[in-house]
């Protein structure tokens, strides 16, 4: 099974973060929480882990890590892009994905990455207060080199993956996550994520603490919410919650 090489990353990349590795950890995005509350972080800093014993995902979900390629971005600081990071991530595995391997990687609102119709990446943007100031950390977890006999029984009909060389992909996605960052232009991302997204006129229930409401998408605002409009004409603008597709 290939393995990730910071190593190769470092070398693939020139971003201007500390690139750490571990072998297995509980989860990376705890793992540099607790880094930030310790240290005081003046940089961008990356982990990867080849496992996570206690992955998760949005709405504390657990997220199977195991086979795959795992990443966390702790950010000490971020302006008005802190908004959109989870959009800019989503853009950043598509268009890695899509450049390392030539595979069709779309988006799904808001923070899933999808190859095939099924899930190939999942994403988490927290934000924290350490040390006094205002952090953010971002996990990514991408199905590339996963076997599927690795995966519970539960989402293997559900879960897409790939083969491709790990240390690519992940460089691939921090030089495009540092990137947009860097030059961060609303109005570019914007584009690039709808380019990106397949919801537009899909039927899909809007999720609320487990009640779901069937909804046509219309597609997305300026501020990159999610526009529906349920079987009753009514129209919102979805700024944070969950979708599922109706198939």
């Amino acid at each position: 099974m290939d393995t990730l090489d910071p190593n190769k990353v470092r070398s693939m990349t020139d971003i201007d973060a500390t690139i750490l590795k571990k072998d297995v950890t509980a989860s990376t995005n705890d793992d540099l929480k607790a880094l930030a509350a310790e240290t005081d972080c003046t940089r961008p800093v990356v982990l990867f882990a080849d496992k996570q014993t206690s992955g998760r995902g949005r709405q504390g979900r657990g997220f199977y890590s195991e086979g795959g390629l795992y990443m966390s971005v702790l950010f000490p600081t971020l302006g008005e892009e802190s908004r959109y990071l989870t959009h800019i991530a989503a853009v950043a595995v598509a268009d890695a994905i899509r450049s390392e391997t030539g595979l069709a990687a779309t988006v799904k609102w808001v923070n899933d990455v999808y190859l095939n119709g099924k899930k190939v990446c999942g994403i988490l943007a927290e934000s924290f207060l350490a040390r006094g100031k205002r952090h953010f950390v971002l996990g990514i977890g991408v199905n590339v080199g996963t076997p599927k006999g690795l995966l519970p029984q539960d989402i293997r009909n559900t879960a897409a993956f790939f083969d491709g060389d790990k240390s690519a992909v992940a460089a691939g996605i921090l030089t495009n996550l540092f990137g947009i960052i860097h030059a961060f232009d609303p109005t570019a991302l914007r584009a690039r994520y709808e380019s990106l997204s397949f919801l537009a006129g899909r039927r899909v229930n809007v999720v609320r603490e487990e009640i779901k409401k069937p909804a046509t998408v219309i597609g997305l605002s300026d501020g990159l919410g999610l526009i529906v409009r349920y079987d009753d004409g009514s129209e919102e603008t979805l700024i944070a919650g969950e979708v599922h597709l109706i198939l």
